[in-house]
């Protein structure tokens, strides 16, 4: 995984980065170093960390839990790219395995195939006068910035009905990954 690192206080995530890096993550910054507070992309734009694919941020925020700081803006810019942002507050010692495997176990739920699947079933579940959600198909695939599912339909579902299946799936894949730009629900017949 690609994590941008955002740090309430410059080197308080050094463990978390090594972590990261040991189990085989690429992390980037919104820094050039950690005493430097201008933001890579204010001079260069294509120089940002998050004009390329990231897969989530992950904001460590200081055990004493102050006000947020304006390092933290990497934050913020990685909401409006429809990063996933996770908070965490700075582990320590021992406590930093069990809570960065917590972390990406989030980040890999958000971003599995199954946790769509499932979000979608749920939704169908629920649709007033379907008389057999299961035996809809659907298939999820997630890419970028983009969420595109396909649902295969028997033919005893009503024409009349499909409008009101596409709303409701993707109104839980929006719900279900609120950070994608894009949500597409195709039909197949």
């Amino acid at each position: 995984m690609r994590v941008l690192l955002v740090e309430s206080t410059p080197g308080n995530a050094y463990e978390v980065a090594n972590w990261l890096g040991e189990a085989g993550h690429e992390t980037v910054t919104c820094f050039d170093t950690p005493v430097t507070f201008g933001c890579r992309g204010a001079d260069r734009h294509e120089d940002c960390p998050l004009d390329r694919h990231t897969d989530a941020a992950l904001l460590v925020r200081d055990i004493d839990g102050g006000g947020h700081t304006l390092t933290e803006m990497g934050a913020v810019c990685a909401m409006r790219h429809r990063v996933p942002v996770i908070e965490m507050t700075e582990p320590t010692g021992r406590s930093l395995d069990a809570t960065m495997l917590s972390v990406l176990d989030e980040v890999q739920h958000h971003r599995s195939h199954a946790g769509y699947v499932q979000a979608a079933l749920d939704a169908l579940s629920r649709v007033p006068g379907l008389a057999h959600p299961e035996g809809i198909a659907i298939a999820v695939e997630r890419q970028q910035d983009r969420v595109h599912a396909l649902l295969a339909l028997p033919a005893d579902i009503a024409d009349g009905q499909v409008p009101m299946l596409v709303d409701w799936v993707g109104r839980a894949l929006r719900a279900h990954d609120p950070y994608a730009k894009v949500i597409d629900v195709g039909i197949r017949r």
